[in-house]
């Protein structure tokens, strides 16, 4: 019998990234798309600066916060959740 794993953790600095990306402009110099501001992707998700800023820098944001933030992710990228990006540290040697 197989061992049954948890799913790692969502990224979520990775998914806010990808969602400003996904807003930004893009470049008509490089071609690249530019993401957004902190204050416009807050503006954009309706959460104040503070909230986003706490989430960028790690905090897990609250269950009906963190759906809303994977279905405009899925929304945006067109991609299903199944492929939202996930933290993939590697365990400690004591967590075997």
């Amino acid at each position: 019998m197989s061992e049954v794993r948890p799913l790692a953790a969502i990224d979520w600095p990775t998914v806010l990234d990808e969602i400003a990306t996904v807003l930004g402009d893009i470049d008509p110099a490089t071609g690249r798309r530019v993401p957004v501001s902190v204050v416009v992707l807050a503006e954009s998700l309706g959460v104040a600066r503070g909230t986003l800023r706490g989430w960028l820098d790690g905090s897990e944001p609250r269950h009906q916060d963190g759906e809303r933030l994977l279905d405009r992710w899925c929304t945006l990228t067109g991609k299903a959740r199944a492929f939202a990006p996930r933290d993939v540290r590697p365990l400690p040697a004591t967590a075997r």
